[in-house]
């Protein structure tokens, strides 16, 4: 198993696997009913701050506390996809598996969208007055809502990252 601190777990769509990610820098997918370990992916980056299961199942992103998210072949074990951002800490995959979103822990960890198969950019959530601490991708994958330090929970166009409504709360919104 893990040598340090598990900070998640997350199931497979199928239920039979899950992924369990550590401070040691790994994560391990298992093998529900009989508890078998049946992949470790080790990320170079040290710590995991992040990880998540791909809807399709056949694939795993992780991401370091150094920003570096690392997308995983789950079959083989092997890293298929890399997207740098530097700044992010958490990471969800959108429920069509061809982007993610990514955000850190600082105001320059805007929450991003990536396009997977370019590694590249495609737009980021500019809107918050501080910190994002939590965000989520609609089931159908067209919009996206952040929770931040500023009370504020914004709903936003995931195409194209504009925002659509801004929703105030009486104190920080930490999970949605």
């Amino acid at each position: 198993g893990h040598t340090e601190e598990v900070l998640g777990v997350r199931f497979f769509p199928e239920s039979a696997r899950m992924l369990t990610w550590s401070k040691d820098g790994s994560a391990i997918i298992w093998d529900t009913a009989s508890g078998v370990l049946l992949q470790r992916l080790v990320h170079s980056a040290g710590a995991l701050s992040s990880a998540r299961v791909f809807p399709q199942g056949d694939r795993v992103v992780t991401c370091g506390a150094g920003g570096t998210c690392v997308v995983w072949d789950t079959e083989q074990g092997l890293a298929t996809g890399l997207v740098s951002t530097c700044i992010a800490s958490k990471v969800e995959v959108f429920p069509c598996g061809d982007r993610l979103l990514t955000w850190g822990r600082s105001l320059m960890g805007l929450p991003t969208v990536w396009n997977l198969s370019s590694s590249k950019r495609v737009c980021a959530f500019r809107g918050h007055a501080i910190t994002v601490n939590t965000a989520a991708i609609f089931p159908a994958g067209d919009r996206v809502v952040t929770g931040s330090f500023d009370r504020m929970a914004n709903i936003w166009s995931a195409p194209t990252c504009s925002l659509f409504h801004e929703l105030p709360h009486p104190d920080w919104v930490t999970a949605v």
